[in-house]
């Protein structure tokens, strides 16, 4: 080492290898670890793996993913693709009618807007641009826009319940419209 310093996470072996580690701390403390022969590779390694863990994608050359992602979902899929999972599989045991009320909100109001977005990249903007437009452009009465509200914000907590989203993207976004 000659007294240098290698930065956080990253430390010499006794064998003259590297350790890259760091703890994914929004996966209940998850330690990730790997070896690398030159300080060059681990530190490169370090700040790509922890800009993909903290955005929910693959950490690079790890074999065992982060827990919490199950079924083959990812954080590359898109709203649409989650919508169509968590229709299939996570209300299936509803009422039709709220299994209805929730298709024809998507299809019609959240979809076009919203459906080719990656779940890790929905931000409260855009959930707000559903609702804005609802409200305004489409003249939608005021339950229909509480309708498109509940839908979105269904799925959007079955997201974050299922590890694919960080933080819910409609905290704090109401509508304007009254019922």
């Amino acid at each position: 080492l000659k007294g240098r310093n290698l930065g956080k996470g990253i430390c010499q072996r006794k064998d003259k290898r590297y350790s890259a580690r760091f703890t994914v701390r929004y996966r209940g403390g998850l330690r990730v670890e790997k070896i690398f022969n030159n300080v060059h590779d681990a530190k490169k390694w370090l700040v790509d793996a922890q800009y993909a863990a903290a955005h929910g994608m693959p950490i690079p050359g790890i074999k065992e993913q982060i827990p919490g992602v199950t079924d083959g979902l990812n954080s590359y899929m898109t709203v649409d693709e989650w919508f169509e999972f968590w229709f299939k599989n996570l209300i299936c045991d509803r009422a039709p009618n709220t299994q209805r009320n929730h298709k024809d909100r998507y299809e019609r109001n959240i979809k076009p807007i919203i459906g080719n977005i990656r779940l890790c990249d929905l931000k409260p903007l855009h959930c707000k641009k559903v609702i804005t437009k609802m409200e305004t452009e489409d003249g939608y009465a005021g339950g229909t826009v509480h309708q498109a509200y509940n839908t979105m914000g269904s799925l959007l907590r079955s997201a974050l319940d299922n590890g694919l989203i960080h933080r819910h993207p409609m905290a704090g976004l109401k509508p304007s419209k009254p019922v």
